[in-house]
């Protein structure tokens, strides 16, 4: 267990190394500046327990972690200096992503555990929760990767994965280029030509062709070539993210006011094809016009 003294020492190294100022420390402490200054300038001054946990819990990282100088830099620019365009370097290493791809889940996992724990979730990736403002701001496939996994690391399943690809009328509906993108649809045919239509908004990683039938959807999904030059792996990416990519796709026609589907897996990029296929059938007799 981490002493007092030791997690003193730990936020004065962070402090040092990443030149926090001593007035944006004092804030995120809860402290006055005049308290702060003499902490700082007194190494015999220690600051509260409570308030230094405050601070690292709110960046999603532990005492350890401070202590042991494992907060990244991404981390501290984010989450203390209130930085919102410094995100971590390696989610802008080929962003071929758009944030409107994973906005809903950062939006689902706030309604669903808090805004506090969410927030300490993209502090530690060393993302600002600001950069989601623009569904078009540009980042790299793996956050959603790391993303999927800080999911499941809360103690759900991959099967639980299912509920986030359901959430995505959460960004849709309010942001006015997911308004644009989804209209209502009284076939399911017709659903499917506007999602065909909006996969460029989401990311640049897969290339996709629709196949649409009266009675059935066949969807075919390739890695691109900048994906594979990107990760040397024409095969990338984990069971997670191809779990909800076998989702998504049957539950995107909720935003055409349409019921979900249940995607047919034929075949999976992960299990060493070039490409993954997934298939639904549908009847257009219901005449549906909402689901909501």
């Amino acid at each position: 267990m981490e002493t007092r003294r030791d997690l003193n020492l730990g936020l004065r190294r962070l402090t040092l190394e990443h030149g926090v100022p001593l007035r944006k420390l004092a804030e995120k402490l809860d402290i006055s500046y005049a308290e702060c200054l003499d902490w700082w300038s007194d190494r015999s001054l220690s600051l509260p327990l409570s308030k230094i946990r405050n601070l690292v819990w709110t960046v999603g990282a532990s005492d350890d972690d401070l202590v042991y100088g494992r907060i990244l830099k991404s981390t501290v620019d984010t989450g203390i200096m209130d930085y919102p365009e410094r995100i971590n370097p390696k989610y802008l290493e080929s962003p071929l992503s758009y944030t409107m791809s994973s906005k809903h889940i950062v939006e689902f996992l706030e309604l669903r555990y808090g805004a506090f724990l969410t927030k300490g979730i993209l502090f530690k990736l060393g993302v600002h929760p600001d950069y989601f403002r623009s569904t078009q701001n540009r980042i790299s496939i793996l956050f959603f990767e790391d993303l999927l996994r800080e999911y499941i690391a809360l103690g759900n399943s991959v099967d639980n994965i299912r509920i986030l690809s359901k959430c995505m009328f959460l960004t849709t509906e309010e942001d006015p280029n997911g308004r644009r993108l989804f209209h209502k649809c009284n076939r399911y045919k017709d659903a499917f030509q506007v999602i065909a239509e909006s996969t460029a908004s989401f990311d640049e990683n897969f290339t996709y062709k629709f196949e649409i039938y009266p009675d059935k959807v066949r969807i075919i999904s390739k890695p691109t070539e900048k994906l594979i030059e990107a990760t040397k792996d024409p095969h990338y990416g984990s069971k997670e993210l191809y779990h909800y990519r076998s989702k998504v796709f049957g539950d995107m026609v909720t935003l055409c006011g349409l019921p979900p589907l249940e995607m047919q897996v034929l075949q999976c990029i992960q299990s060493g094809y070039d490409s993954s296929v997934y298939e639904a059938e549908y009847s257009e007799n219901l005449h549906l016009s909402s689901c909501f």
